[in-house]
């Protein structure tokens, strides 16, 4: 049956049974002296009611820190893509479900980019997206229970990344930064006034550039809803204050929230114990835990102030007073009360119980990474689990199981190189033939020059691949190298165009097709001439599902070959090679300034490639 559950099920509940059988029975043997130690429990429960409070600001207030931390290390293994935005929803979703604390988990790229998956006050989770850096418009989609969207979205608005606190605060720092509490209202019409708080951690590249910053936002009236859960004696009130007094949090339903959109100050409230406790606040500015015992209508209220959040570099107070007649009145009742006690130790239990759950999930989250870097070809990865005998043995047998990959690899490369070893030593032994037999030929010298100068052309066209190990070649190299024989200066060919890959097959073609417009060229065109000039230019046209690669080849200092110029073997292979071979089109076209070749080749033969 428990097989079933999951780790972070079994973990903590078995750690946590025990524990609360425990807190129950020193709860009641608490109960039993509680009456000879009223002074005494007074003060440790308000020490618990601080403890406790304490443990839950600093619970909440990490899981930010961490999500984005997560988020980096997503972020620079790939699985999260900047250049697919759309694809972060379902991880930021997942997030906002496993984290009910976060109210928004949103990343914002230094190029006006920006995405969010956020949680309002009214009850919705929303999807919100700019995809163009360039156009101001933010989209916004309501999620359903399973994360997805409509077609449309609910919503548009204009967005300006770069004003926005949440973004620049950690940018302008230069390091990970939380923002000011600020309020805001629920999503669309929503009324509902939530106090938040945003954790911003800058993101930058290998050479220090800013990337972006991934943020992640929490409802402070998660808190409030926490304060309100614990009994602060029968009449107290504990409140949760920023380092200037304002309210954060009350445990009595007070407004945190003023009637102008801001957040009200201590010293403002229109309760009574929480303007005493902004009075202490505003003059000390505690480092350490206040007690105070003071006056309040003819009756003693205690008071203490201590700080909260340091842990995760935030300023914030917590602070309690509680009428001293709360604690008598309570002597009779002090059973009930004292399961504070144990709920408090549970909560510690679960903690240490998730804990132990990531303790056991380590290796995993490790393996998950080497498996990873091995799926991405780094066979020499090696698999290093430890803690336990069952995780060591599935080490090792991933570790042999990688090894004889690396090795049958290796032994594929080394075929691989023998081969094009081969081949390239048998076109080599062709030309020498073709070029001997043009040396001693005396009819249709011609014809076996031309012969010959095509088969140096495909062993050109198979030294450039072999050199890429057989994966394609990018479009200007190909260009350049196969015009470069034929230049009697570099400033005789000029290229321009998009950052181009080509795929095995459309190289073995373009590279015959160029080495004859060169050929051509050097005979009759541009290349014939000491000014002459070919412009070669490509770009890329028509949608995503059809793309094409055009590619032109533009004498703009040559000349017309006129009469000179025959129909031959090289001009049937400019206009039909392509066509045939990958399904494009080339055409020729002669003008005042020489030749003038365009071909259109499909979208499957090449891709494009960003510049670095």
């Amino acid at each position: 049956m428990t097989s079933r559950l999951p780790l972070n099920v079994i973990a903590p509940v078995l750690i946590a049974i025990p524990v609360l059988a425990l807190g129950i029975w020193l709860s009641s043997l608490w109960y039993a002296q509680s009456k000879q130690a009223v002074e005494t429990l007074a003060d440790q429960k308000i020490d618990q009611i601080h403890d406790l409070v304490t443990l839950k600001i600093n619970g909440v207030v990490s899981v930010p820190p961490s999500v984005c931390l997560l988020n980096e290390h997503l972020l620079d293994i790939g699985f999260l893509d900047p250049d697919d935005l759309p694809a972060w929803r379902e991880t930021f979703f997942e997030q906002m479900k496993a984290f009910d604390v976060l109210s928004a988990i949103t990343w914002g790229e230094d190029i006006g980019k920006s995405a969010w998956v956020a949680r309002y006050a009214d009850g919705n989770t929303y999807w919100d997206m700019k995809n163009d850096p360039d156009d101001p418009t933010m989209l916004e989609w309501i999620l359903d229970e399973s994360g997805n969207i409509a077609e449309e979205p609910t919503t548009a608005y204009e967005y300006d990344l770069f004003s926005r606190p949440w973004y620049m605060t950690p940018k302008t720092a230069g390091r990970p930064a939380w923002s000011e509490p600020y309020v805001w209202a629920g999503a669309e019409d929503s009324d509902v006034a939530t106090v938040g708080i945003s954790y911003g951690r800058p993101i930058y590249d290998a050479d220090g550039h800013l990337v972006g910053v991934m943020d992640s936002d929490i409802s402070l009236n998660d808190l409030s809803g926490f304060l309100q859960s614990i009994p602060i004696g029968r009449t107290g009130v504990a409140i949760l204050s920023s380092s200037d007094g304002k309210l954060l949090a009350t445990s009595n339903r007070s407004r945190v929230v003023a009637d102008d959109g801001s957040l009200s100050g201590v010293e403002e409230s229109t309760d009574d114990l929480i303007r005493q406790l902004g009075s202490i606040l505003t003059r000390n500015q505690p480092e350490r835990m206040i007690k105070q015992t003071v006056m309040l209508n003819d009756e003693p209220h205690l008071i203490r102030v201590s700080r909260a959040g340091q842990a995760v570099g935030l300023n914030w107070y917590l602070g309690t007073i509680i009428p001293e007649s709360d604690f008598l009145a309570e002597i009779d009742t002090q059973f009930e009360k004292s399961l504070f006690m144990s709920i408090g130790a549970v909560l510690l239990v679960l903690i240490f119980g998730t804990a132990t759950f990531w303790w056991l999930l380590e290796p995993l989250r490790r393996l998950i990474a080497a498996l990873k870097q091995i799926g991405h070809g780094r066979l020499e990865t090696r698999v290093q689990l430890g803690r336990t005998i069952e995780y060591v043995k599935l080490g090792d047998a991933i570790n042999e199981m990688t090894s004889n990959l690396e090795h049958a690899h290796q032994k594929e490369d080394m075929l691989k190189h023998e081969l094009d070893h081969r081949v390239k030593n048998m076109l080599t032994q062709i030309v020498v033939l073709c070029q001997q037999t043009v040396s001693q030929c005396t009819t249709d010298r011609n014809i076996v020059e031309e012969l010959s100068e095509r088969v140096t052309n495909l062993s050109g066209a198979h030294e450039l691949l072999a050199n890429r190990e057989h994966i394609g070649l990018p479009l200007e190299d190909l260009v350049t190298e196969c015009a470069k024989p034929y230049l009697s200066s570099s400033q005789m060919l000029e290229t321009s165009g998009p950052d181009i890959f080509l795929k095995p097959k459309l190289v073995m073609c373009l590279s015959l097709v160029v080495n004859e417009l060169a050929t051509n060229s050097c005979k009759h065109g541009a290349f014939s001439r000491e000014d002459g000039l070919v412009n070669v230019h490509w770009t890329i046209e028509g949608t995503d599902d059809e793309l094409m690669l055009k590619l032109e080849w533009i004498e703009t200092r040559g000349r017309h070959p006129g009469s000179d110029m025959k129909p031959s073997f090289g001009t049937q292979v400019i206009q039909e090679l392509i066509p045939y071979e990958i399904g494009g089109t080339a055409v020729m076209d002669f003008t005042e300034t020489g030749l003038h070749f365009t071909a259109t080749v499909p979208g499957e033969y090449f891709q494009q490639t960003s510049r670095s």
